[in-house]
C-alpha cells in the first residue's frame, strides 16, 4: 500500500493568534521566513502523516506603545486629605474627607517650581485611633496619568498616599488632637508621586490552516 501523504500549510492572515509585548521604544523587526519543518509519526499500517507550517511576519496591532510620562505632561495635580490608622499608608480604594480635594493647574509660570506648599485649615479634629493622610494624583491632557501601579485610588483616580514627614512614630501622617486641636507633628506631611510607566507596543501575529489534497 502506498504512503498516504497530508500536507497542510499554515500562513499568516487577519485573525489574532497571540500578542507579544515588545519594549518601549524598540522598533518592530519582521522576522525572516522560517524554513520548512517537518514531523513524521508512525501511523496504523505503516502510513505516515505529514504536517508542514511557514511562518511569514508580524504586523502591528492598532495599539501603539508610549513612552512613559514626564513632568512636561503633567498639567495639574490633584491633592486630598485622607483619614485613616496611623501606621503604613493606607491602600485601595479611599475616601477623602469631603471639601479637601485641592486642584493645583500647572503653567509656563510655574511649572519649574520645585516645591509646592499647600495648606489646609481649620481641619477638624480626628477620630478615635485615626490620623490624616495626604493623596495625591497627577492629570495630563485630562486624563489620569499617575502610574498604573499606585497602591490607592479615589473613585476612578489612582493616586499615592503620604509616607514622609508627619509623626515620627508613623510616617506620612498627622493627628488632630480633640477639643484642643493640637497636632501630633509639626513637620510637613509629603508624598512622593509616579506618572505612568512607558507602555509598550504590542504586535500580533495570526495564522490561518489551509488543508491540503490527497
Amino acid at each position: 500500500m502506498k504512503s498516504l501523504i497530508l500536507r497542510w500549510s499554515l500562513v499568516f492572515n487577519g485573525a489574532i493568534l497571540a500578542q507579544l509585548a515588545l519594549g518601549c521604544g524598540v522598533p518592530p523587526t519582521p522576522l525572516a521566513a522560517a524554513p520548512l519543518h517537518r514531523a513524521t509519526l508512525a501511523g496504523e499500517g505503516g502510513a505516515t502523516v505529514q504536517a508542514s507550517f511557514q511562518l511569514s511576519g508580524w504586523r502591528l496591532q492598532h495599539v501603539a506603545g508610549a513612552p512613559a510620562m514626564s513632568l512636561a505632561d503633567l498639567d495639574a495635580v490633584t491633592l486630598y486629605l485622607i483619614e485613616a490608622t496611623p501606621g503604613a499608608p493606607p491602600g485601595g480604594a479611599l475616601s477623602a474627607v469631603a471639601g479637601s480635594a485641592y486642584t493645583y493647574v500647572l503653567d509656563a509660570a510655574n511649572r519649574s517650581d520645585a516645591r509646592v506648599d499647600v495648606i489646609y485649615t481649620n481641619v477638624s479634629a480626628n477620630a478615635p485611633g485615626k490620623a490624616y493622610f495626604l493623596a495625591v494624583t497627577a492629570t495630563g491632557g485630562g486624563a489620569d496619568i499617575t502610574n498604573a501601579a499606585a497602591p490607592a485610588a479615589i473613585g476612578a483616580r489612582r493616586c499615592y498616599v503620604s509616607q514622609y514627614g508627619g509623626n515620627p512614630a508613623a510616617p506620612g501622617s498627622v493627628r488632630v488632637a480633640p477639643v484642643t486641636y493640637a497636632l501630633d507633628a509639626a513637620t510637613p506631611i509629603a508624598v512622593g508621586l509616579k506618572l505612568l510607566d512607558a507602555r509598550p507596543a504590542i504586535l500580533e501575529a495570526s495564522v490561518t490552516v489551509t488543508e491540503g489534497s490527497l
